[in-house]
């Protein structure tokens, strides 16, 4: 039987082999009982409940990935004694079965996946470098399908990237980053809208 450590969740160790995981706290070992044939369970971390599952603990324990900064929106399961990364959008709720993913689109989750880990690790090049590329096709993206001004689109899609940054350093990540930055860039392009229609109406009001 060989232990490993799961990176976020200290006093914990799991067998990948047996698929089984354990708690160490207080020196001793003991296996945790798992709920449904899903092996979910709960594991206490900085005093607080963290709900999970076997698959979770292996694939976080196998990559060195802290297990609470893993996205919630990533689903973990084992095929013939592989572990799978799935989108959650991807479970069909009713059935509990899942459908299957596209390869491309599961072989883009797992770049970005092993980017987060990379930048995790201090690795930051290869996150700074998508980021780039991504901005780019952000701001061209508002400039041509939305008609933005170059300067105006850089502003919007600039603090959505800085956003993303902020949230990542938080320790909130997610695979979807493209997706992400397009979403903060919506916000941020509201916000100002709404900043502009206020001024709008003050300027009204003096004239008035």
């Amino acid at each position: 039987m060989k232990l490993l450590p799961i990176p976020g969740a200290p006093g914990y160790r799991v067998d990948c082999e047996n698929q089984q995981a354990y708690s160490m706290k207080r020196g001793i070992l003991r296996p945790i009982k798992f709920r449904t044939k899903y092996k979910k369970a709960g594991l206490t971390i900085d005093g607080k409940s963290y709900g999970t599952t076997i698959w979770r603990m292996m694939y976080c324990a196998q990559n060195g990935i802290d297990i609470t900064k893993i996205p919630s929106d990533i689903c973990i399961s084992v095929n013939n004694g592989t572990l799978i990364v799935m989108d959650r959008s991807q479970v069909n709720k009713k059935s509990g079965k899942t459908r299957k993913m596209a390869q491309p689109q599961i072989d883009r989750l797992q770049a970005n996946i092993d980017i987060i880990q990379q930048y995790y690790k201090g690795e930051t090049k290869p996150m700074l470098s998508y980021l780039y590329k991504a901005e780019k096709q952000v701001i061209d993206h508002y400039i041509f399908t939305y008609g933005f001004s170059k300067e105006r689109a850089e502003i919007v899609v600039g603090v959505a990237v800085n956003k993303f940054l902020d949230r990542l350093r938080a320790g909130y990540p997610t695979p979807y980053i493209k997706s992400a930055i397009f979403r903060y860039a919506r916000n941020e392009s509201n916000r100002l809208m709404r900043q502009r229609e206020l001024f709008d109406d003050r300027q009204i009001i003096e004239i008035l």
